[in-house]
């Protein structure tokens, strides 16, 4: 078969029996992905890459392995008994992994090829990677050029081992050994712009009459709850195919859910077409968010069929509440607690209030704020709010030039003045900010002194406001 129809069929089925052999194709399936990790980097997750790469390299000097994990859908199984099976891999050349342009590199670069056996996502890292078995795994062997294909990788074992587990969780690439730098192999991913060297599987084998899942061995299913209880429909996720009419076909429930309950009895009778039952219905236990998953089985009384459904139960984001103080004076700050968490700070009004990514929330100018908390997941985003008022400046202080706090007294003289302020403490001053009535800042700076004295001669004549030391506020007159 040439190669432009590997890259463009995603199943191409041939058969005129109950036994005729049967081609299948399986190319870059829309929900096929894949995550790469690395011992250097033990807690850093994986990305979703453009290349599947098995290495033994270097980061920053530190020798370890890189290893990916990808999967590819196993739908075109359904109704298939598997005779053979080759995966196809193409090396990427413009990898910015390993050495560029050299995507096979080093005279030890072997790699394997196992079979993934726990579910996971393109969060994972080095201590968190999923489980793995070496029954049936694939020697990728020592390649014979820098940009070796490898198009002819047996996986006929563990594609069986895939379909008689009933979960497909992938594959795993790593190099046969991960203790000397540098060897590589790279290969594209089903994530590669160019759909023609994404990986894919040719599947040789043959069919019969039989009943069977039309979505697969296994699936996936996202649910978002927002209450504590929420009802899914899964008449679609069973849908399943019967080549015959008139035979009795029922659907029923092999492993059930640890954290739900899943309504998967039905009867029907076939069509010689896709049959979708009705009032088919996953509802996980009441405020569980995490994962399930439920096993069931479609027999027409003599060929039987089986989907392993994996749930992912995610909440709806939570924001929390913000609590803290609600009002400042311009020019001061507070801390703005939050009993969320991964979220960001905003605010509604940027030039009354301004907030930090720690929550520090600070008053610029006099008015009213709503200071925001937004968090988000994939089930969408969602927002708490917090009335947030910085006080008008005659809030602030108390228009008397001598101000004292404990110990602490501030003067401030001459009173109107013209070039010249001094501002004199009993305590060291050690910032002094000056504002104009709008709450503008036209003059900061540090100091380490109890007598300071500040030109003001280029102000314009008006009245200003003093900040001493981030707190005590000071109105005084220029001319």
């Amino acid at each position: 078969m040439k190669r432009y129809l590997l890259s463009t069929i995603l199943s191409f089925l041939i058969y005129n029996s109950a036994v005729s052999q049967i081609v299948i194709v399986k190319s870059n399936p829309s929900n096929a992905y894949a995550a790469a990790i690395a011992s250097p980097s033990p807690t850093t997750s994986g990305p979703n890459p453009l290349d599947l790469c098995g290495q033994a390299w270097t980061a920053g000097g530190v020798p370890g392995g890189w290893r990916t994990f990808f999967i590819l859908n196993d739908s075109a199984l359904a109704g298939i008994t598997i005779d053979s099976a080759i995966m196809q891999l193409w090396a990427d050349p413009t990898t910015g992994w390993g050495y560029y342009g050299t995507p096979m590199y080093g005279t030890n670069n072997a790699c394997v090829l196992y079979r993934i056996t726990s579910p996971w996502a393109t969060t994972i890292n080095w201590l968190t990677m999923p489980s793995y078995t070496s029954v049936d795994s694939v020697i990728l062997p020592q390649s014979t050029s820098t940009t070796e294909n490898y198009l002819h990788i047996n996986v006929t074992n563990l594609l069986n081992d895939i379909v008689a587990s009933g979960y497909n969780y992938g594959y795993m690439l790593k190099s046969r050994q991960e203790t000397t730098p540098y060897n590589s192999m790279m290969f594209h991913s089903s994530s590669a712009p160019d759909s023609s060297v994404r990986p894919q599987i040719l599947i040789y084998g043959h069919g019969s009459d039989h009943v069977y899942f039309t979505n697969g061995h296994t699936q996936s299913l996202t649910i978002c709850v927002s209450e504590a209880t929420a009802t899914v429909p899964i008449n679609t996720q069973l849908a399943a195919m019967d080549s015959l009419s008139g035979l009795t076909e029922t659907w029923s429930l092999i492993t059930p859910p640890s954290h739900g309950t899943a309504l998967t009895s039905y009867t029907t009778l076939s069509t010689g077409s896709i049959l979708i039952p009705v009032g088919l219905t996953y509802t996980p236990v009441s405020g569980y968010t995490g994962t399930d998953l439920f096993k069931t089985v479609v027999s027409n009384g003599a060929y039987s069929d089986t989907t392993t459904i994996n749930i992912i139960i995610n909440p709806y984001p939570d924001p929390g509440t913000i609590s803290g103080v609600d009002s400042v004076c311009p020019g001061e700050s507070v801390n703005l607690s939050e009993s969320s968490s991964d979220g960001f700070w905003s605010t509604s009004n940027y030039t009354v209030s301004g907030i930090a990514s720690s929550g520090v929330a600070e008053g610029l100018i006099p008015g009213m704020d709503t200071i925001v908390y937004t968090v988000s997941n994939s089930c969408g985003i969602s927002s708490a709010i917090f009335p947030f008022v910085v006080r008008s400046y005659s809030q602030c202080h108390t228009g008397i030039n001598i101000m004292s706090e404990g110990e602490r007294t501030y003067t401030v003289y001459p009173d109107p003045a013209c070039d010249e302020l001094n501002v004199s403490s009993s305590s060291i001053i050690y910032h002094i900010a000056v504002s104009n009535v709008v709450g503008e800042i036209v003059y900061t700076s540090e100091f380490n002194a109890n007598q300071i004295k500040l030109n003001i001669q280029y102000l314009p004549a008006g009245v200003y406001f003093l900040r001493i030391n981030s707190s005590e506020v000071k109105k005084f007159v220029k001319r």
